[in-house]
């Protein structure tokens, strides 16, 4: 459990009434912890009992005082040319169950016996039936599609899937024989806002104390919020880290208000190190702690964060498969790097898209890291049943274009920013919308429409579907 031991309490715990409006990032691997039983019936585990191909803990999806799912607007955060982006927000009404596009293997899969002995199945998959990259953005999809009792799925393919199943599993599993690589129970969304609550009221009562009452509150209030913290990012207690002064790789690093960057409540980024050991970085994300009272606000910045993630994984990956061949990777010189991983294109082992986010993640751009995140997180607050949102999340992202925070994706013939990741994205958002349902073609062509009218100029702007 960790504890922060800043002089100024205000420094480690929120004022009651500092803002939540704009959120942001976060992602972390857990290990499974088991929690207690609870009253809206998520059991505890017996570690003796369960698989342990399980994972931990996860969080939900709507805010019962504002009644809003907020996603993020991200202005960059550059600290020492190696952040990988982050940002502020804005928030609309989720809609009710949204059907996933497209068939779904998953349906009626079963995952195995819970704590109660009763068999889970899985009766609903919400976003992307292709799956999300890794574990973070598939329980982001599953509170967008407000999955209850909600899931995350890892197939054989190495993808995760959000899903809805008959019985909670949070806490422990007996899985069943099925083509699977792991799966995890989320904690419930009543679970989620009854710790959230408690949070809220231990915050406000010490503020508002002193002496031996206020030591004893502050000690209830950090075992609460690390439990918070636990639920909301599906992530054991242990893998939570509140020393905003020494960051862990692998960890949530929640961090005071206002520590990071540019106004940002996330962040994700290489931690400082030898100027050409990129490949061999550690990797945090960080969130502003004021995320644990928005848990919506959380979801958003969860799902761009962990697309941030990916895409730094993946260009320290290619740094690390060039080192392995002999070369000295230069990062202040990456010429020979990006002939090198031109030559990888024309062998099939890397699209001209993923090119480009690997060039730019190891020069330190954000362009391409944020186009990519901006349109995934749209398509999947989209398709999860949340149209207002994936409205702002392009909205914002094309108005960051026009103030200049980073460059339009394009190529006029001379000079080029992104062309293939442009293409890739624009097939990705033709394609979902033709296998969308009516009702949500027209969000989507809403969202469209709502981009172009704030900076025509922007490529999603130019996006053209048909059906």
């Amino acid at each position: 459990m960790a504890r922060i031991d800043s002089a100024a309490p205000s420094s480690a715990f929120p004022s009651i009434d500092t803002p939540v409006d704009n959120a942001q990032p976060a992602k972390a691997t857990p290990q499974v912890e088991t929690p207690s039983a609870t009253a809206d019936g998520e059991a505890a585990a017996d570690p003796a009992k369960f698989s342990a191909s399980v994972s931990p803990a996860k969080a939900p999806l709507t805010d019962p005082i504002d009644k809003s799912v907020t996603l993020l607007r991200f202005s960059q955060a550059t600290r020492g040319g190696e952040t990988s982006k982050t940002g502020s927000a804005g928030s609309s009404s989720p809609s009710s169950k949204t059907p996933f596009l497209g068939k779904s293997d998953l349906l009626g899969m079963r995952l195995g016996t819970n704590y109660y002995g009763e068999e889970v199945r899985v009766t609903r998959e919400v976003g992307s039936p292709q799956g999300y990259a890794n574990k973070f953005e598939a329980i982001a999809a599953a509170r967008f599609g407000k999955a209850e009792p909600a899931a995350v799925v890892q197939t054989m393919d190495g993808k995760w899937h959000a899903v809805e199943t008959t019985a909670n599993f949070y806490g422990g599993i007996t899985a069943a024989d099925n083509p699977t690589q792991a799966m995890q129970g989320l904690a419930s969304s009543t679970k989620i806002e009854e710790v959230r609550q408690k949070y809220i009221s231990l915050l406000k009562q010490v503020n508002e104390s002193s002496g031996a009452d206020r030591d004893e509150l502050v000690d209830e209030l950090i075992h609460t919020q690390t439990q918070l913290a636990s639920l909301l990012f599906g992530v054991p207690e242990s893998e939570i880290n509140f020393d905003p002064k020494h960051l862990v790789p692998g960890k949530i690093n929640l961090v005071p208000p206002g520590e990071l960057p540019g106004g940002a409540t996330g962040l994700t980024k290489t931690l400082p190190g030898p100027a050409d050991d990129f490949g061999h970085k550690g990797i945090v994300l960080e969130l502003d702690i004021n995320k644990l009272k928005d848990p919506a606000g959380a979801m958003g910045t969860l799902f761009h964060e962990a697309t941030h993630l990916q895409d730094l994984e993946l260009a320290q990956t290619w740094v690390q498969k060039y080192e392995q061949t002999g070369h000295k990777f230069v990062q202040a010189n990456t010429g020979d790097f990006e002939d090198w991983l031109k030559i990888q294109v024309g062998k099939g082992a890397l699209t001209k898209a993923d090119k480009e986010i690997v060039v730019n993640e190891v020069k330190g751009g954000l362009s391409i890291p944020e186009a990519r995140a901006h349109v995934h997180a749209a398509l999947a607050a989209l398709t999860g049943g949340s149209p207002e949102v994936a409205t702002r999340e392009l909205v914002n992202y094309v108005v960051d274009i026009k103030n200049g925070e980073y460059k339009n994706l394009f190529d006029d013939g001379k000079v080029s920013n992104g062309p293939a990741t442009r293409d890739a994205l624009t097939r990705e958002i033709q394609a979902a919308y033709r296998q969308m349902p009516a009702d949500m073609q027209r969000q989507l062509e809403a969202a469209i429409a709502a981009a172009k009218k704030e900076n025509p100029d922007a490529w999603v702007s130019k996006i053209t579907l048909s059906k």
